[in-house]
């Protein structure tokens, strides 16, 4: 029986590298080509399943050979996979990821089957299973729009689910207006310092906070890369600094976000409170940063624990 619904995007991520512009003069190019299963919501279902949570993914797949190699590849790592719709009318999405020698990344995206996911599928019985609903694709999805997901969230609360919200770019210029209602029904709202930027317009995070604070959301985290992260818990009127973890050898960033959000719930989920819980993401993510992908950095909760030391005492200052 799954404690945690991880809702958003899901991805087939294909790495190339390494890729010069002269691959477009070349008739052929040796390079290495990995897959692996991706997109934010796949990314924090398998964090949290390899940390011992046991998450339901509700997202959309094409009904191809892609989908099907990502459902098994979910299956076998311990994701439950019965809320993840297999989409006739769309392929899988597929993220082409080149690689230049210097590790300067560029995309080609295939994403069409995101307008496939659902919140509907959600049912009330299915809420009371769990004790989680975590939404990290915000901004991607035509039916994961503020008043859709506002009304889930909504109904989530009052079956006394946590409810938490990652998101993406917001590629249309009204971010704030459009995760306002959203808020309101949001125990934790964690986003990155970009996406923070652009949905607050303030770029220090105790600014960030005071735009976020009257709209009704329970805390709000900012990732804030090697420099760690911002905690303002609204509810108790604390906030505080995280300290980052340091990566002995910093190999690729992406999902270092996803795996925080999955180490945060995942450590809730045990009886952690906020500010350790948040500790432990950090040690999460300066896991995932020295692999070359999103996922497999770690392989058990006691591993990223033992990862690093964590202080007992919660070092939070009051605000007013």
């Amino acid at each position: 029986m799954a404690d945690m619904i991880v809702l958003g995007v899901t991805v087939l991520d294909m790495i190339v590298g390494p890729v010069t512009p002269a691959f477009f003069d070349i008739d052929s190019t040796p390079v290495s080509i990995e897959s692996f299963p991706g997109g934010d919501a796949c990314n924090v279902a398998l964090n949290a399943a390899a940390l011992g949570a046991k998450p339901l993914l509700v997202s959309a797949i094409g009904a191809d050979p892609s989908g099907a190699w990502i459902r098994d590849y979910l299956d076998r790592h311990g994701v439950d996979t019965a809320g993840l719709t297999a989409s006739n009318a769309c392929g899988t999405a597929v993220s082409l990821v080149m690689t230049e020698p210097g590790g300067e990344r560029h995309f080609l995206t295939s994403t069409e089957v995101f307008r496939e996911i659902s919140p509907a599928i959600i049912t009330d019985d299915l809420l009371k299973e769990v004790k989680v609903l975590s939404l990290n694709s915000f901004y991607r999805g035509a039916q994961l729009d503020g008043s859709a997901v506002a009304a889930l969230f909504h109904r989530a609360r009052s079956l006394g689910v946590l409810t938490a919200v990652d998101t993406l770019r917001c590629r249309t210029g009204n971010a704030l207006e459009q995760i306002a209602p959203v808020l309101a029904e949001t125990d934790i709202f964690m986003p990155s310092f970009e996406e923070a930027v652009q949905i607050t317009g303030q770029t220090e995070p105790e600014q960030m906070a005071e735009v976020i604070r009257p709209l009704g959301t329970g805390a709000f985290i900012v990732k804030l890369g090697s420099r760690g992260s911002f905690l303002a818990d609204f509810n108790k009127k604390e906030s505080c600094c995280i300290p980052a973890v340091p990566a002995a050898h910093a190999v690729n960033t992406v999902g270092a976000g996803d795996a925080f959000c999955a180490g945060l719930l995942s450590a809730l989920l045990r009886g952690r409170n906020l500010y350790e819980s948040a500790l432990f993401a950090s040690a999460a993510a300066s896991m995932t940063v020295q692999v070359n992908h999103a996922t497999g950095a770690f392989s058990s909760f006691e591993e990223v624990e033992n990862y690093a030391s964590f202080p007992c005492s919660r070092r939070i200052s009051s605000t007013s």
